[in-house]
């Protein structure tokens, strides 16, 4: 009895080893491809399981994976790339995606959707007609240019603060103030 108590702890503690054995950490480096910049916010992910992690402010990541693992690293406006493991440092270069970057617009509660799926207008602005004038801030470069709001400088002159209102005084307390 004494002896298959004894074996049976000897098999378990050896099958804990094989299955300790059998993982390794990866480390390594994202960078985009053509400025050789390293890309913080880069999803890495162990392919078909839910072990991952993202890089930090230096394109840098460390992961425990499996034996024979795959790593999938995916970033919005990159092309998404599946490396499978060879050794412990895993470098990557990340090209960008030029044709899966389409105009979105957010709704209210977050809800996304394509302009042509929507069932009112909404209006466009691009980044050439908001900094064709000399402004003092980016909220003085919408003024005119966009339907419902009115943009009124601070009455202490060039350093004071830009008032935003949209749509009207709508409410109780009158702050129709946006959040950006």
């Amino acid at each position: 009895m004494i002896k298959k108590i004894i074996f049976s702890f000897l098999l378990v503690l050896g099958l804990t080893q094989m299955v300790i054995a059998q993982s390794q950490t990866v480390k390594g480096t994202i960078t985009e491809a053509e400025t050789k910049m390293p890309l913080p916010g880069v999803t890495v992910m162990e392919k078909g399981t839910s072990n991952g992690t993202s890089t930090d402010f230096d394109g840098n990541f460390s992961l425990e994976v499996g034996e024979d693992a795959t790593l999938v690293f995916s970033m919005i406006g990159y092309v998404t790339q599946e490396i499978p493991v060879t050794s412990d440092d895993v470098n990557v270069e990340m090209a960008t995606d030029t044709e899966a970057l389409d105009e979105v617009v957010v709704t209210a509660l977050g809800i996304k959707r394509e302009s042509k799926a929507l069932s009112y207008a909404s209006q466009t602005l691009g980044s050439e007609e908001v900094t064709k004038g000399k402004n003092v801030n980016f909220a003085q470069g919408l003024n005119g240019k966009v339907a419902g709001v009115q943009i009124r400088q601070g009455t202490a002159g060039a350093g004071s603060s830009t008032k935003i209102q949209l749509r009207g005084a709508k409410n109780i307390t009158s702050s129709n103030q946006p959040l950006f």
